[in-house]
Parts: structure tokens; sequence; C-alpha cells
């Protein structure tokens, strides 16, 4: 256990579209302080320090970005493969877990529950951070639609950021508990209520 028995720190995860924010929104309705990766790993990408080391890197120039423009940039470069995407987290990895413990220590001291939502929960091995997993899965058709409907990227920039992941049966292998994501929301609320329940008796 990461912390002290009188405080417990759920990791959610799932696949782009798969529904693990929603679920993370479940939960903080339900009581819990939620600590999200992507939210955190933006922070630590807007430090001076790590954007020099990144324009080093993919010789890209971002300082007089606007913050979506410079994700948009870095997101374009570093999801081109898997060799770019493994420099990027070499840059980023240790600081950014550096962060993430802080960030979920700083949680415990003011909630006793704390939601630790993170894409990369066990492709980083993030996993060590929580108390319990809970994956969260759907359709992969499903998944690519729902990442469509949301955003302007193209079906095969989804699909290449996909496949940089974890599939979902080794995700959902992982965890302690798995919600499905296949139908609706009032759905997704029942079946993540049920594993909230079960989190109580942990």
């Amino acid at each position: 256990m990461f912390i002290s028995s009188d405080r417990f720190i759920i990791g959610v995860t799932g696949q782009m579209g798969a529904g693990k924010s929603t679920v993370s929104g479940f939960f903080k309705e339900w009581g819990s302080l939620v600590i999200d990766a992507d939210l955190v790993a933006h922070e630590l990408v807007d430090k001076p320090e790590v954007l020099f080391s990144i324009e080093n890197q993919f010789g890209c120039k971002l300082n007089h970005d606007s913050a979506y423009i410079r994700r948009s940039k870095i997101a374009a470069v570093v999801f081109e493969n898997r060799d770019s995407l493994d420099l990027y987290y070499k840059i980023i990895k240790n600081p950014l877990t550096k962060l993430l413990k802080n960030k979920i220590e700083q949680a415990t001291l003011i909630t006793k529950i704390v939601v630790f939502d993170a894409p990369l929960l066990f492709e980083w091995e993030l996993d060590g951070l929580v108390d319990s997993t809970v994956s969260v899965g759907a359709d992969h058709e499903l998944c690519i639609k729902r990442v469509m409907d949301r955003s302007l990227l193209s079906r095969s920039e989804i699909e290449d950021r996909i496949s940089l992941q974890f599939t979902s049966e080794i995700k959902n292998s992982r965890a302690d508990f798995f919600i499905k994501n296949d139908d609706s929301i009032e759905g997704l609320r029942k079946r993540a209520q049920v594993v909230w329940d079960s989190l109580q008796t942990v």
C-alpha cells in the first residue's frame, strides 16, 4: 500500500475513448478527489526547461505558442512513431512521475479517497502508487468513434495512438476491477457504482 490505512488511492485507466475519465468523474461525484495524469503532464510540459528539452530533441519551436498549439505540435511529432514517443517519454517520464507522486501525496492530506486517472498506469508501472486499479474498456470501433466525435483527429491518427498503448486485454487482465462501457451513460454509471461500492470494502 502506498499510503496509510486511513487513505485509499484508486488508479483508473483505459484506452482512448474507453470512458476512463467519465468513470473518474463518477468517482469524484461520489466523494473522491481526482488527479488527472494528462493535466499534470500539461503542467510539466509548460515549464521552460522541459519545453527547451523537447525543442532541442525534436527541432520544433514552442516557446511563443499558446499552450493548446504547443500540445498540438508536440503530439504531431511524438505520436509519429514508437521511436519518437520513446524519446519524448525519456524527457518527461522521470520528472512527471515525481510530480504525480507529489500531487497524490498532497491530495491524501486533504481527502480520504484519491482517484488517479492515468492512461499509462500499467505501461509506466504507476500502479505501484495506488492501492487498487480499475480498467475501463469498450469495443475498439466504439472507442475510435468516440474520439473522432470529440476531437479533430483522423481515424488513422487515433488508431496510431491507441496502438502505442497496452491493449485493452492487457489492461483489463492487470486491473483489480474491470468496467465495460459499450452502451449508455446510465449503464456505465450503474457498473461504476458497483465497483465504487466494492472499493469501499477493500
